[in-house]
């Protein structure tokens, strides 16, 4: 459900308003496969491999415990989990024109100085596509609160509601709520979860 209705919508109306329904029917769209694909290929469900100690793989089923429901739930946000590390990794693929880095931790002691290691997990015209619905969801969408008269920022808000102790669905009405972004919108050079 949306918080409100808001009728038809086209795919970027439904990351500007955040609409949970237009997500729903996004994934029927792509189906289980290719969504599936595209979680494992941004990256979540796996290790960073950033250098932190102790880091979660957070949480992507296989393909094999999706259940008809999984389809129109998992583009919302269910059935899954994402360290921040992961979802700003996976935002920065947008900023960086469809190419994912590999993140690593530099210590200041440290001179390392080794190039980052890129994969491309969309085409340079969907990020830059997603990019432009994502400014918008800044100036006139979700995000308004979070735009900045220094720096014209791309961002998207998130509003997870908190898994139930048990592990069986979701607390009512108990939500973390969060919010990543990027700057400048022509250029990219930095992105905050």
């Amino acid at each position: 459900r949306d918080t409100r209705g808001h009728g038809r919508l086209t795919w970027e109306q439904v990351l500007i308003k955040s609409s949970n329904i237009g997500m729903a029917i996004v994934g029927q769209k792509l189906g289980t496969g290719r969504m599936h694909d595209a979680l494992r290929r941004f990256g979540f469900g796996q290790k960073t491999q950033c250098g932190l100690p102790g880091e979660s793989v957070g949480k992507v089923n296989p393909r094999a415990r999706w259940n008809h429901y999984s389809v129109t739930s998992v583009p919302m946000g269910h059935e899954v989990a994402a360290t921040p590390i992961q979802l700003v990794r996976a935002f920065a693929a947008l900023a960086n024109d469809g190419l994912m880095a590999q993140p690593r931790i530099i210590f200041p002691q440290s001179h390392e100085a080794t190039a980052p290691i890129y994969e491309r997990v969309v085409s340079s015209r969907t990020a830059g596509l997603t990019r432009r619905a994502l400014r918008r969801a800044v100036t006139s969408g979700t995000g308004r609160r979070a735009d900045s008269p220094l720096y014209e920022i791309f961002g998207k808000t998130g509003t997870a509601q908190i898994a139930a102790p048990d592990g069986r669905g979701y607390l009512e009405d108990q939500y973390v709520a969060s919010f990543i972004c990027g700057a400048p919108y022509e250029g990219p050079r930095i992105v905050v979860g």
